[in-house]
């Protein structure tokens, strides 16, 4: 699957109808990304997911996930991991909906692999949650992301003051 521009949404499908066999979490070739949005949309938005690849190669565009109660739907690599495209962008930008309160100050995996990306944390990219930002954990077993506190510039400021003049009383007691 190739996604160049636009969004290429995928719909969850309750699985309790008989008539629907097949898994999505299941591998579905590989997923290319040079651009647009690749949408993986919940079914009832309470139990979280997954849709299955082969690979992900990204070189650009969004990543949309929905966060549940309970966790994250997520994208399982059967074969191998995200891997950067001659034309990386530099950052894989991920989108997420639904329960973003989850991931306050709790990792919640996204991305399901059998090899450990060569991105590193900071290959990975999210929009701010209020006054959170976006921290990503690249692990043996897969992406993981979490939204900290973004301290204050201005508390920012005042600990390096306090520091220099720590520093100051110091090196004038010597």
């Amino acid at each position: 699957m190739e996604v160049r521009g636009g969004t290429f949404e995928i719909a969850r499908y309750s699985y309790s109808d008989a008539t629907i066999t097949t898994d999505s979490s299941a591998s579905h070739g590989n997923l290319t990304m040079l651009g647009g949005r690749f949408k993986f949309s919940p079914g009832d938005g309470i139990t979280s997911a997954a849709f299955g690849f082969d690979k992900l190669e990204y070189a650009d565009g969004i990543i949309w996930l929905n966060i549940n109660q309970d966790g994250a739907d997520m994208i399982k690599l059967h074969n191998g991991t995200i891997t950067a495209l001659d034309d990386f962008t530099g950052k894989v930008f991920f989108e997420f909906d639904g329960n973003v309160e989850l991931l306050l100050d709790n990792y919640v995996k996204i991305v399901d692999w059998t090899q450990k990306s060569e991105l590193g944390n900071n290959n990975f990219y999210a929009d701010d949650y209020g006054m959170n930002k976006a921290v990503f954990d690249v692990r043996d077993d897969g992406l993981y992301v979490k939204y900290s506190a973004i301290p204050e510039p201005a508390t920012c400021a005042a600990v390096l003051g306090i520091f220099c003049l720590a520093i100051a009383a110091w090196r004038h007691r010597k």
